[in-house]
């Protein structure tokens, strides 16, 4: 146990440490400083497990020698070393942190022991309690912010709904013109190339739309056997809007005739999707903006395929390798607040889990982050595509 003790009067800090040091138990390493200034050059210079002062020092009063020491060292268990008439401070400094005090006229060698390792065994439930404290209000934030972000999702789901049906109106009514245009005999070949693109702009609302309902939907795993190049281009349709408005260079590299996969459209489509928010979001401070996907074949010993890998890479400015090993821990984010709920990786790393796949975290040749997902392949028959 390695102790601080502050005082002035040479005769008192020699009968602390002769009865700190009457015991055969500890290894018990004492440290004396004659003031405060002395005490926060020793605190700058090594760690202590306790800390035994006199509330008058030579350079400072009770509240002065404790505020700089918290400050100085706010983990460091304190018992305040008190004369008669500094009973009533060291009692109220007890209730601002310090963990103890004792009166020098009646401490002797079993009270001073005790009350210095009651001192740390306090100090350390304190911190635990205080560290779990703050730990529940961020996750309490976090569920928050991820309630919020699910009332979002239905709220969408509802707007999807509701703008289905004005979209069917708007489609009934231009099958009705482009029919009209089709039969007059007068046709107008520049009206037919405006109800054209009218047509191709409606079909791509109404493909976000239904793309939209069938992402918010709530529903268990729904294996299908799948093209994964197809599944990552229907994620692209929905979130590539998101992405032009950021001035962000998107490029896709597909692998084409890749085995199919056996997977959850949805869930895989939803993976994309949050890796490429992810991207966007890291990109915000960066010039050359750029995302990109790409997949390939990962073959075996023989050149069998064996799973399909995609590569969801950006240009941004990376990770820390320190946040590295936490970063698909549920509700940690290395965002600003409202950025993100710290869901997204736990969820796309759950969802990999459930095809029996892995995932990886990369530094990328772009400059930033390259996460990479394998899928496995089940050849139960001719499956490539």
């Amino acid at each position: 146990m390695k102790i601080l003790i502050i005082e002035d009067n040479p005769a008192d800090a020699n009968l602390a440490k002769e009865y700190i040091l009457d015991s055969d138990s500890e290894n018990i390493d004492i440290s004396v400083a004659e003031d405060l200034q002395q005490a926060v050059d020793l605190l700058n210079s090594r760690s202590f497990d306790v800390l035994l002062t006199d509330l008058n020092l030579p350079d400072a009063s009770g509240d002065e020698t404790f505020k700089t020491i918290s400050r100085i060292a706010p983990a460091l268990p304190i018992v305040i070393l008190s004369g008669n008439d500094d009973e009533e401070k060291a009692s109220a400094l007890v209730a601002e942190g310090a963990q103890d005090y004792l009166i020098k006229a009646d401490f002797n060698a079993n009270t001073i022991r005790r009350a210095l390792r009651y001192a740390i065994e306090r100090k350390s439930l304190v911190m635990s309690l205080e560290e779990k404290n703050f730990a529940l209000a961020q996750a309490q934030e976090k569920l928050i912010y991820a309630a919020k972000l699910e009332s979002t999702g239905q709220i969408a789901a509802g707007v999807a709904h509701e703008v289905k049906n004005p979209l069917a109106v708007i489609q009934l009514g231009l099958e009705s013109l482009m029919a009209f245009n089709e039969k007059n005999p007068d046709r107008d070949e520049t009206e037919a190339k405006i109800l054209g693109r009218i047509q191709t702009a409606l079909d791509r609302a109404t493909g976000i739309i239904n793309e939209l309902l069938d992402f918010s939907s709530d529903t268990a795993f729904e294996w299908e056997y799948g093209n994964i190049n197809q599944t990552i281009e229907r994620a692209i349709s929905l979130i590539a809007p998101q992405l032009e408005k950021s001035d962000i260079a998107f490029e896709t590299f597909f692998t084409k005739k890749l085995p199919l996969i056996r997977m959850d459209r949805l869930k895989i489509e939803q993976s994309v999707i949050n890796l490429m928010i992810n991207a966007s979001h890291a990109l915000e401070t960066v010039a050359d903006k750029k995302i990109q996907i790409k997949t390939d074949p990962v073959c075996d010993d023989t050149g069998e395929i064996v799973s399909v890998r995609i590569t969801v890479e950006d240009s941004g400015p990376g990770i820390e390798p320190e946040d590295k090993p936490k970063i698909f821990d549920a509700f940690y984010t290395t965002k600003e607040p409202g950025k993100g709920t710290g869901l997204g990786m736990t969820v796309v790393q759950s969802i990999i889990k459930f095809h029996s796949g892995t995932i990886q975290l990369n530094e990328s040749e772009l400059g930033g982050l390259r996460v990479e997902m394998t899928l496995p392949v089940t050849y139960h028959e001719d499956l490539t595509n």
